[in-house]
């Protein structure tokens, strides 16, 4: 896919996305890892808003492993949970990053979506998403856009 066909959305990023990123960051063990679990945590944020202005579901963050302290210390864990459809991973993506670093799905993880973060993490954008891969790493320019997300999360509603 052209790059130019990418379609992504900004999300801003609140007070409370942040108080829950800095919660969560500090009961690491180290600072590279209250950075990751700083970024899932606002990515996870970002996606959530998405959902709920785009399909208005209403989705529970705490229902996602990303939501448990004690899984956040021993995992790189970004996923949101869409009842009936199944784990969304939200993967963080630094400015100015070309490729993305694809972790295994797991579970029940539907795909993955990009979410690049501005300079100065008031703002995300949803660069758009890839259900399977067998890629490590993806170009920016592979991704699918939140329409293949929204498409997929209809007919999953629909059918069940």
């Amino acid at each position: 896919m052209n790059s130019n066909n990418i379609s992504s959305f900004t999300i801003p990023l609140d007070r409370t996305a942040h108080e829950w990123a800095a919660k969560f960051a500090s009961g690491q063990t180290s600072a590279a890892k209250g950075k990751q679990v700083y970024l899932n945590t606002l990515a996870v944020w970002a996606v959530r808003q998405y959902l709920s202005w785009t399909c208005q579901l209403d989705l529970d963050l705490s229902h996602g492993d990303s939501w448990q302290i004690e899984l956040q210390s021993i995992m790189n864990v970004a996923d949101l949970v869409i009842p009936g459809v199944g784990k969304l991973e939200c993967l963080p993506v630094l400015p100015g990053v070309t490729e993305v670093q694809l972790s295994p799905l797991i579970d029940d993880r539907i795909g993955y979506v990009m979410v690049q973060f501005s300079e100065n993490l008031n703002s995300v954008q949803l660069l758009g998403f890839v259900s399977q891969s067998t890629l490590e790493v993806i170009s920016i320019d592979q991704i699918q856009t939140l329409d293949r997300l929204l498409d997929l999360i209809y007919l999953d509603r629909v059918n069940n």
